[in-house]
């Protein structure tokens, strides 16, 4: 008995292409200012276009913070 042939899954590459307008990165990093204060910044980056969909920046973040910032990005 032989088995119907399926087709080939997509590459990696044709994978990301296809769904390029739904694919955003999301970061989270420390800045250090220039009088040794630590801000926290967060920042949500779409891919399709290359922009900046949302950042936000702290001294202090909480989960309630980042959370909200999260809400916002994808509102």
């Amino acid at each position: 008995m032989m088995r119907p042939s399926t087709p080939p899954s997509p590459t990696w590459r044709a994978f990301l292409r296809n769904h390029l307008e739904c694919i955003a990165s999301v970061d989270f990093f420390v800045v250090p200012t220039a009088t040794f204060r630590i801000l926290f910044v967060f920042i949500v980056l779409q891919h399709q276009r290359r922009r900046i969909l949302h950042f936000g920046v702290t001294v202090s973040p909480t989960s309630q913070w980042t959370s909200q910032q999260i809400r916002e990005a994808f509102p």
